[in-house]
Order: structure tokens, then sequence, then C-alpha cells
């Protein structure tokens, strides 16, 4: 008999329970670099836009040329006529075709959001679409953060959410325009 076959069996350490993640780290590490990623993008846009102090946060500065379509829909709704003045005319029309004028061609989504929540809220359409443009372009950043979940390494991730964060384009993402809704819901198709 051996030293080996005597020896009395001893039970390995159980392994200490995982740690519990509280529910708001859950949801700070799903929204706090996204967070940041829009206040770096943000605050980069308010420093080229030449605004100072409380016209950051005015609609108009954030108003594009047609942005003026989008809140006019959110206030009074589509229209279309066929009595168009000379300035909603093309340059050139074609001979022996009535065209239709109006606003009918844009999309409905943003301004019937933003009309619905400015009812639901008392805030005016224009702060509403600032609002529904700003909290959509987070929402953009927060699915985006969630889609990277299996990069490659954490600096690749927040590599990628800051090139989403300062693309070119994302001008629109901060202005009264439907593009954040709209990648918004892209984006929430591809994660859900």
């Amino acid at each position: 008999m051996t030293a080996t076959d005597v020896a009395p069996e001893i039970d390995a350490p159980a392994p200490p329970a995982p740690a519990r993640r509280l529910p708001w780290g859950r949801i700070g590490g799903a929204t706090l670099p996204p967070l940041v990623a829009l206040l770096a993008g943000w605050a980069m846009l308010a420093y080229r836009s030449g605004a100072t102090g409380a016209q950051l946060v005015n609609p108009s500065t954030w108003a594009r040329w047609d942005s003026g379509q989008y809140l006019r829909i959110s206030r009074i709704g589509f229209f279309a006529s066929y009595d168009c003045t000379s300035r909603q005319l093309p340059p050139k029309p074609p001979q022996g075709v009535v065209l239709l004028c109006g606003n009918a061609g844009w999309f409905p989504g943003y301004p019937g959001g933003v009309r619905q929540l400015s009812d639901l809220t008392h805030l005016s359409i224009p702060v509403m679409s600032l609002i529904v443009a700003w909290t959509c372009w987070f929402l953009v950043l927060v699915v985006m953060w969630q889609l990277l979940a299996d990069a490659r390494s954490v600096p690749t991730r927040w590599l990628c959410l800051l090139v989403a964060a300062f693309f070119p384009g994302q001008v629109y993402f901060a202005a009264l325009f439907p593009i954040s809704l709209a990648v918004a819901g892209l984006l929430a198709c591809l994660y859900f």
C-alpha cells in the first residue's frame, strides 16, 4: 500500500459565486460609453456651429433648410394641391403634365411622432423636434455599442463607436431632421 492509496480525498474548494451585477451597473455599462460619445460628438458640432450659451440648445441653431418642412407637417399635417405657384414649379416643367404641389412626399414618422409627443408634453414643436432628434441620436449610439459587443477588443469597440459619433454626416443626427430616427430604427432591426 502506498501513501497515495491511504491519503484521504480532499474536496477542492468550491469556486466563488459570481458577483451579482446591480441593474444600474448593466444600464451604465450599456449607456455610459454611448453617452460619452454623444457628448463628444455634440461638443464638436457645438464648437463648429459658432453658437454660444443658450443658442446651443435653441432649435433654430440646429435647423437645416428642410427642417421647416418637417415642422410644418408637425403643425398642420400633409397637404397636396394642383394649384401650384410659379415658385413651387420646377424651372422648366414638362408640357401637358399636371403637377401636384405640397409636402405629401416627406417622411411621416418623424413629424407624426413629434406632434404626438408635443401634444403629450405641452412642449413646442421645435423643442420636441430637437429632443426627438437628440434622443434618437443617443439611441443610435447605444444600439451601435450593443452591436459591437463581440468586437475583438474594448479599444476596437470604442474606436467604432467614436467613428459613429464623429462621421461627417452626424450633423443630421443633431439637426431637426428624421435621419437619427431612421438610423435608430434600422439598427434596432439589426439588433433585435
